[in-house]
């Protein structure tokens, strides 16, 4: 099925490699060595890149956002745009099937 953002909720990510990532009291923050980059990621955004396990489906990580934080309105607009995002900066890649 094909979401909003072009995604289908059957998606799975993966965290990209060669990123250092720290853990910090709000988030994480990433650094891209290569590209010269620093990316600041708030609670939320960090629980959606940690999910990108290679396992979780786009579906999967918008139950658990819904879920964790009682969400009465599904997150899957904020967390397939959170991907795309994501995606976008190389921090995570889309898995093949």
């Amino acid at each position: 099925m094909m979401e909003s953002g072009g995604l289908q909720s059957t998606a799975v990510f993966l965290k990209a490699d060669g990123y250092d990532v720290i853990e910090v009291e709000d988030g994480f923050v990433i650094n891209d060595d290569t590209r010269e980059q620093v990316h600041f990621m708030n609670a939320t955004g960090a629980i959606v890149y940690e999910l990108c396990d290679g396992r979780a489906s786009v579906a999967d990580i918008v139950q658990f956002i819904d879920q964790t934080f009682s969400l009465k309105a599904s997150s899957s607009n904020d967390v397939m745009a959170c991907l795309g995002a994501l995606a976008d900066k190389g921090l995570v890649v889309k898995r093949l099937s």
